[in-house]
């Protein structure tokens, strides 16, 4: 399964990457994203829909370094 980005703007991707692989039931991440990312601050998001993942380490890899 491909981890995606988890943005509040992008949850409908994420919801139907996680319905097509039969990890939940539709509506389900949009419901819980508020709850699961209130009061946390995200300083870098990965979009892994159109990056391979050579490139997305490379870019969490810099953010961290």
């Amino acid at each position: 399964m491909t981890t995606e980005a988890i943005v509040l703007d992008g949850g409908s991707r994420r919801e139907a990457a996680m319905a097509r692989a039969g990890a939940r039931v539709i509506g389900m991440a949009a419901s819980q994203a508020g709850a699961v990312h209130r009061g946390m601050l995200h300083g870098l998001g990965v979009d892994t829909t159109l990056a391979e993942s050579m490139e997305c380490a490379r870019t969490i890899a810099a953010h961290v370094t």
